[in-house]
């Protein structure tokens, strides 16, 4: 049995077939590279373009939160961050923005919604982050914060927090503030607008802040801001 002569019109169709075929596995493939490389490669930090009113927001809910956090550190609660700060040298009246974000999970979003702020610009504000259930929690909790000054305004536009030395190992030691439209985080986030301490006399932060790296301790630890803690 003889098979058929396959004719000239008959060949260039499939070979423009399989051209078209190979066309579409490349462009495929290329799209997914792409995908790929978005997905591992790591982008800067835009700032979003915002107005000058809602930049005021974000100062203002700044300025709230450092309030705040100054009246938790002279109430009664916080007493013994005021005992720690005193053992680790660190002046509490001194030239930088102090204060004591408390353990509780929503206390520093209650108080800007009770000062009027929308769940949109506490958001916005990178003082708190949503938790489980999509509801708003404190970004900083139960550590000692230091507020970031603007290098020109020297007006308060994020946090750094320190966590207690005993925290679990799970806790980051040191919690920095998002990047938003009026603060982009950079190595020295934490002093009030320099580099140095009191006269120039030593660096932020003092380096007795560094958690000691002692033997791993139970989650269920009591916190550091205990009557012993000033004693370290």
């Amino acid at each position: 049995m003889t098979v058929p002569d396959r004719s000239d019109d008959q060949v260039a169709s499939g070979v423009a077939e399989r051209v078209d075929a190979a066309r579409d596995r490349a462009a495929a493939l290329a799209l997914r590279a792409a995908s790929l490389d978005a997905q591992v490669t790591p982008r800067p930090p835009t700032r979003s373009r915002v107005t000058s009113s809602e930049q005021d927001r974000l100062l203002a809910a700044q300025d709230l939160a450092a309030r705040f956090y100054r009246a938790q550190l002279d109430g009664p609660g916080g007493a013994g961050p005021r005992r720690w700060l005193a053992g680790q040298g660190v002046p509490v009246d001194g030239r930088w923005m102090l204060g004591y974000a408390p353990g509780r999970p929503t206390a520093l979003v209650n108080e800007l919604r009770r000062a009027g702020f929308t769940d949109t610009e506490i958001l916005a504000s990178g003082l708190a982050s949503t938790g489980r259930g999509g509801l708003l929690v404190d970004r900083f909790q139960d550590r000692v914060v230091v507020g970031v000054r603007d290098s020109q305004t020297h007006a308060v536009v994020s946090f750094v927090g320190y966590a207690p030395p005993g925290a679990d190992e799970s806790v980051p030691a040191v919690l920095h503030g998002p990047a938003t439209a009026i603060h982009r985080p950079t190595r020295w986030s934490g002093s009030p607008s320099s580099r140095s301490g009191p006269a120039g006399r030593w660096w932020w932060p003092p380096r007795r802040w560094r958690r000691s790296r002692g033997p791993r301790r139970p989650a269920r630890t009591p916190r550091w801001w205990s009557h012993r803690a000033g004693r370290r």
